[in-house]
């Protein structure tokens, strides 16, 4: 009993530990950029905005804090723990460590819809939802293909996504071969390699919703989630309705996905190696599992933005650093055996 105990106040002071970096990052995120701000300068800005003192700070840093950097940290937080979190549900659901948020299909049904929109000139709360809606309607798809397999239900949800992900990757690369070289073309592709350079307090607010729903249902599913990763067979007898949980947990997987990818473009690989790091860190229980997730995902998400927005004069997309970072910590914990599944 007392080993329980110290392990539940280790992971607690594990959790606290995380929530203060994220802050940190979070504040020392706030300097960094193409114009330069002192740590004073935030903090004195900060300090008059507590104190209902917005006027007198100077207009250039109130505008590069209030209306840039900080919606901008808001969606990496935001959307660095979406992806992790949603990353570690589909993981405990297809019983399977190297599963992803995209596993379903969700960032291919996403692209496409946010190409059509670009190819369309519309607007760009118009190309958001687009890639919203694409997604679930991407996973929708997947769910009612898979019905038609006659096999284990994860192995077929696992084969239905790769199929309609595929049909939906041959859409989007069609998509771009009819697309305009000199406008479309470009837009798309830069899409597709994920940017934060357009955050802004509109779309952050867009996503918020469906992400709240997302976070609530899964984290409210820790203790499924933990029966989940035994096996399907055992977790029906300990009293889990499968085929509702696993709808459930789906449906807000994939708001947590498809609202990411809505707003950012495609970012891959913190779905699948944040939850691996995580479990290293604080076990496979899901009640801690997931905010560590959520928080080292935030603060990965944080991290990497931030170089990517002051590394060059250029902007790099996200994707690309996410990429670059993510495989080779990928690999050493393949080759370093620390990958081998979940515990049985």
């Amino acid at each position: 009993m007392e080993a329980i105990q110290r392990q539940r106040r280790r992971r607690i002071g594990i959790l606290v530990g995380l929530a203060i970096l994220l802050i940190v990052a979070t504040f020392i995120a706030l300097n960094f950029g193409r114009y330069s701000l002192s740590l004073a300068d935030v903090r004195q800005t900060f300090h008059l905005l507590l104190r209902g003192q917005a006027a007198t700070i100077p207009r250039e840093h109130y505008l590069v804090i209030a209306n840039i950097r900080l919606p901008r940290l808001s969606a990496n937080i935001c959307i660095g723990a979406a992806l992790a979190v949603s990353g570690a549900s589909f993981q405990a659901l297809f019983e399977n460590p190297m599963a992803s948020p995209n596993v379903l299909g969700v960032n291919h049904g996403a692209s496409l819809g946010a190409a059509l929109a670009i190819i369309s000139y519309a607007s760009n709360q118009v190309t958001i939802l687009a890639a919203f809606v694409m997604g679930l309607l991407a996973v929708g798809v997947t769910f009612a293909v898979s019905r038609l397999f006659r096999m284990q239900r994860t192995l077929a949800l696992l084969l239905a996504g790769m199929v309609i992900g595929s049909l939906f990757q041959a859409a989007l690369s069609y998509v771009k071969l009819i697309a305009d070289v000199e406008n479309a073309l470009p837009e798309i592709t830069y899409w597709l390699m994920g940017s934060f350079s357009s955050i802004t307090w509109q779309r952050v607010n867009m996503i918020l919703i469906p992400m709240l729903i997302g976070f609530v249902i899964i984290f409210g599913q820790a203790k499924a989630l933990n029966l989940l990763t035994l096996g399907e067979e055992k977790a029906q007898t300990l009293g889990i309705h499968l085929r509702w949980t696993q709808g459930l947990l789906i449906l807000a997987a994939t708001l947590l996905t498809a609202s990411s990818v809505a707003v950012t473009g495609m970012i891959g690989w913190i779905g699948l190696v944040v939850p691996h790091i995580c479990r290293l860190i604080i076990g496979q229980d899901y009640r801690y599992l997931l905010p560590c997730s959520a928080l080292f995902g935030a603060i990965f998400m944080v991290c990497i933005d931030t170089v990517a927005r002051s590394w060059a004069q250029t902007e790099i997309p996200i994707g690309i650093l996410t990429a670059l970072i993510g495989a080779p910590i990928f690999f050493s914990l393949l080759i370093g055996g620390k990958s081998d599944g979940f515990n049985r």
